[in-house]
């Protein structure tokens, strides 16, 4: 099995293994980066550390910037990991999530029309917790159009996501699923899937600070 060349924003260029990651690289590289590392940018794309490299020549750069964007879809799985826990979310229609500034979001349509009280968010605050605590992988899946339009239907707003993505998607659209032919989806435990694009931390314990924001309980789905 032949080796995949890989050349680093410095220049420099080093030998992998057929199938190996951005994490094998990082580990390769020391343990101290692959500790640290949370998301690899291949050829202009972020992916996630644990994606197999393609074969063609990789350049792997580090930006910044991008940190926060990982870290913010990776939080927003652990707010949503186990609705099932938790009554209002079990019975919740789920929107978009984007990574902002200081944090992320998440536009959710309750039962009813009801709102998050403070209980509520006191609860989801611990559960989160508790998700860290247990250090879940996240896990990437892929699906056609049909396939995801079928997970996910009983998710109105992510079936309408699939459904523009597929015919004449908008940058909002575009910023969930990043592809007209396919969607991506990540887990952290057999109880809760999401539509993303990713990419996400390896893990829920990275990193460990985290906390719901009640002054933004209030935001409605998608306009």
């Amino acid at each position: 099995m032949s080796d995949i060349e890989v050349e680093l924003p410095d220049g420099s260029r080093r030998s992998l293994p057929e199938g190996a990651s951005a994490l094998d690289l990082a580990s390769a590289i020391g343990k101290r980066l692959a500790k640290d590392a949370l998301a690899a940018q291949v050829n202009g794309q972020l992916t996630d550390l644990t994606a197999p490299f393609a074969r063609r020549r990789e350049r792997r750069h580090r930006h910044p910037g991008e940190r926060a964007r990982s870290r913010g879809h990776s939080s927003l799985e652990r707010a949503r990991a186990r609705p099932g826990r938790h009554s209002t979310l079990a019975r919740a229609h789920y929107a978009i999530g984007p990574a902002i500034t200081d944090g992320f979001y998440y536009d959710f349509e309750l039962p009813g029309g009801a709102h998050f009280s403070d209980d509520d968010l006191v609860r989801i605050d611990a559960e989160m917790r508790a998700i860290i605590a247990e250090d879940q992988p996240f896990t990437r899946s892929e699906y056609s159009i049909d396939e995801g339009l079928a997970l996910f239907e009983d998710q109105p707003f992510k079936q309408a996501i699939i459904n523009a993505v597929a015919h004449a998607p908008s940058d909002e659209d575009l910023a969930e699923v990043d592809s007209t032919s396919s969607v991506s989806t990540y887990s952290n435990s057999p109880a809760f899937t999401d539509l993303c694009r990713g990419p996400h931390v390896p893990s829920t314990a990275t990193p460990r600070t985290l906390q719901a924001d009640p002054r933004r309980r209030r935001v409605l789905a998608r306009g």
